[in-house]
């Protein structure tokens, strides 16, 4: 069936969570495994406050002014493509678009959601923010990663692997940075680093996440 990109919405949500609770499983990923020690019940199912925290972390993303959220989808009826109902979201990604000029960040992210969210540790959370901070630093001085186009969040239906989805949702913001001449930055997990590579970036420095390596990479269109 055919593929296709479009923006997000917040009825596409709780399917963009799902996606990304497998995606980034606590089993296989250092970042969810430390912010939410106790995802995995008993059982080994994941429990409510993993779903709980995806998805209001993926509703308030969507509605920061910095946001670009796509939503890769398999049309069952290719003919009636613009009609939302036929297709199922297989695949989603997070950019962040360059901030205009005069404008100010808006402070997306989980600084900005003050509430407590049960089963978060919040020593966790703040020792990745100062991971992330450090690495900006590094990467663009005080200014931060206001200037380029940055990709926060990237997963796929893994019952949807190797199909091309997940360098289509890629290829999108980088043909947006080109038109504009801006960079492309973004941190790889282990398993993401190929995808990475293989359409262009390039690693910039390892960034070290509770413990695991990850990479700071940079795609160039203004070197």
């Amino acid at each position: 069936m055919p593929l296709s990109i479009r923006p997000a919405t917040e009825a596409d949500v709780p399917r963009i969570a799902e996606i990304s609770m497998a995606a980034f499983d606590p089993a296989t990923d250092a970042v969810s495994r430390n912010l939410l020690p106790a995802a995995r019940r008993e059982d080994d199912s994941l429990g409510d406050d993993f779903r709980n925290w995806s998805v209001m972390r993926k509703s308030a993303r969507l509605k920061a002014a910095r946001s670009v959220m796509l939503v890769a989808v398999e049309d069952a009826a290719a003919e009636r493509s613009e009609q939302r109902e036929g297709q199922e979201v297989v695949g989603y990604a997070l950019w962040f678009r360059p901030l205009e000029e005069g404008e100010e960040e808006d402070g997306q992210g989980p600084a900005k959601n003050k509430a407590p969210v049960a089963g978060l540790d919040p020593d966790a959370v703040a020792a990745l923010r100062e991971v992330m901070m450090k690495e900006e630093r590094a990467s663009f001085g005080d200014k931060g990663a206001r200037d380029v186009w940055s990709l926060d969040s990237l997963g796929v239906d893994p019952k949807q692997q190797r199909r091309g989805i997940g360098r289509m949702l890629v290829n999108w913001g980088i043909q947006k940075a080109e038109q504009q001449q801006r960079d492309c930055y973004l941190v790889s997990t282990p398993s993401g680093l190929p995808l990475y590579e293989s359409v262009g970036f390039e690693t910039q420095r390892e960034v070290l996440m509770f413990g695991v390596p990850h990479m700071s990479m940079m795609k160039w269109h203004t070197k």
